[in-house]
């Protein structure tokens, strides 16, 4: 019996896990190669501390991992297929069997059981137990949604556009409910100068162009939210070629090379208090999903402009220097360190490169599939993604990986070098 990862972990640590190298590798696939740039469930149970009950939602101070197991409600035989967008990705579908009959340790719940539906099939924990995940996931997101839409915070109202059309509710959503959140989204970042606004309609606007709202919004108009983001300079290259030359100079002098604003500072201080740990985790997992499913980093031009004109090259070996070394998030760097080879940059200087990614690659958080409910690894997890929120992906790999080291027990002889 094989037990499969959940839908948000797939999209979320798996992006994590991959997204840098193999677009770097496809850039340069696309480089020697091509001559043209790339174009709620009807019934849900409430978590209440760490007791499952009725769709009421109060409240109670969770349990610990230690504390009592939870009662179990019976879920609803009625529900629907989840319709999972992203498929796995190579690498991480390799999963240990786990008995017909096993048990997960669920941290603010305890210990319970875990029945599997028959031998040698594929589901997950959130499967066969569906109202400690998704009953309890939708039933949680419901207050934190509402309390975002009639917020003060304009950020905060767009930020449930996102999640609605990531499918955090419910799980369930079509194109016909993307294209209703883009339209939301789109004619709200028509009146806006945040930047989080704007970048985040225009991401989603890209998985639905047809939407009126979505085509009177323009790259100019993202580029004026946030002048020293290089990577929206990189997405202005890419979709005016007019404005290439100008577009590609100003992304090798922009302070900074960072990914799209982070949903999370939105989200987190509207969970509702007493949420077992695990779904407070879970919820923040979903929050990332949902940035990583609208990642636009709009390189392929810049690299077409630098592959085809020779007279760009200093310009285009300042763009690598600037992706490696200001870049937030992993892409961005393995994206400079493939420009800088394709520059001829010296092979010790490429290796040292690929050393320092593959060492912030192994700090991410990849648990086997029974240990990603306990404590350790729900507590790790949840400080891991609230510190890529404030400091970026690469910086908090870095302290990640610091703390590790540090952690380690010495090997033996190591006093003696």
């Amino acid at each position: 019996m094989q037990a499969a990862w959940p839908k948000h972990w797939r999209v979320g640590l798996a992006a994590l896990v991959v997204k840098g190298v193999l677009l770097a590798l496809l850039a340069w696939w696309w480089w020697q190669r091509s001559p043209v740039a790339p174009r709620a469930p009807s019934h849900a149970a409430v978590v209440q501390g760490g007791t499952v009950s009725a769709p009421a939602f109060v409240p109670r101070p969770a349990t610990t991992a230690a504390g009592p197991a939870a009662t179990m409600a019976a879920a609803p035989e009625s529900e629907g297929p989840v319709i999972a967008r992203a498929p796995p990705a190579p690498g991480v579908a390799v999963l240990r069997a786990m008995p017909a009959q096993a048990t997960m340790d669920i941290c603010g719940v305890g210990r319970v059981p875990l029945t599997l539906p028959q031998p040698e099939s594929s589901a997950s924990p959130e499967m066969t137990l569906p109202h400690l995940f998704r009953h309890a996931r939708a039933a949680a997101w419901a207050p934190v949604l509402a309390a975002l839409d009639v917020g003060q915070s304009e950020r905060g109202r767009a930020a449930a556009s996102v999640l609605r059309a990531s499918g955090v509710d419910d799980e369930m959503t079509d194109d016909r409910e993307v294209s209703t959140h883009a339209r939301r989204l789109a004619a709200m970042a028509a009146q806006s100068t945040d930047t989080a606004v704007l970048q985040w309609a225009w991401a989603l606007c890209q998985r639905v162009r047809s939407v009126p709202e979505c085509l009177a919004l323009t790259p100019q108009a993202v580029v004026r939210s946030d002048p020293d983001d290089g990577r929206l300079w990189l997405l202005l290259a890419t979709h005016d070629p007019s404005e290439i030359d100008r577009a590609v100079r100003q992304a090798a002098q922009a302070l900074r090379h960072g990914p799209l604003p982070s949903l999370l500072p939105s989200v987190e201080p509207l969970l509702p208090p007493g949420l077992p740990a695990y779904l407070q985790a879970e919820m923040l997992m979903q929050t990332l999903s949902a940035e990583l499913e609208m990642s636009d980093n709009g390189v392929f031009a810049a690299l077409q402009h630098c592959r085809s004109r020779p007279a760009a090259r200093q310009v285009c070996l300042a763009l690598a220097e600037t992706l490696v070394a200001r870049s937030s998030d992993l892409l961005g760097m393995a994206l400079g360190r493939a420009l800088g080879q394709r520059l001829g940059w010296p092979a010790a200087r490429l290796a040292e490169l690929k050393r320092e990614q593959e060492a912030l690659d192994s700090a991410l958080l990849t648990p086997a599939l029974e240990l990603i409910y306990t404590c350790d690894s729900v507590e790790q997890r949840s400080a891991w993604m609230r510190d890529r929120a404030v400091h970026g992906e690469r910086a908090s790999l870095q302290r990640r990986r610091s703390s590790l080291l540090l952690s380690a027990p010495s090997s033996p002889g190591a006093a003696s070098r």
